[in-house]
């Protein structure tokens, strides 16, 4: 996985999608709108891109990179056997 720092003024919905989200990010009400860890989907960069924010921390995930929910999904599968 590689971080990267992104600013608003070059985000786009297709340049988000398919990365990590490293924080939460909270809308005008201060209520969070896209969690950390969430895996961007077109949906959910377009509700990013509509909170106000100046710099976000996104994971760009390799292909053989394993995202932690399917890592964990794997990892319950072997201890229950």
């Amino acid at each position: 996985m590689k971080a990267i720092a992104q600013r608003r003024e070059a985000a786009t919905v297709e340049g988000l999608v398919d990365k990590v989200l490293c924080h939460d990010v909270r809308d005008g009400a201060g209520k969070i709108a896209v969690e950390k860890g969430a895996r961007l989907t077109p949906a959910s960069a377009k509700v990013l891109l509509e909170t106000p924010w100046e710099e976000i921390h996104l994971l760009v995930v390799e292909p053989s990179d394993l995202h932690e929910e399917e890592a964990g999904k794997r990892l319950a599968a072997v201890v229950v056997g």
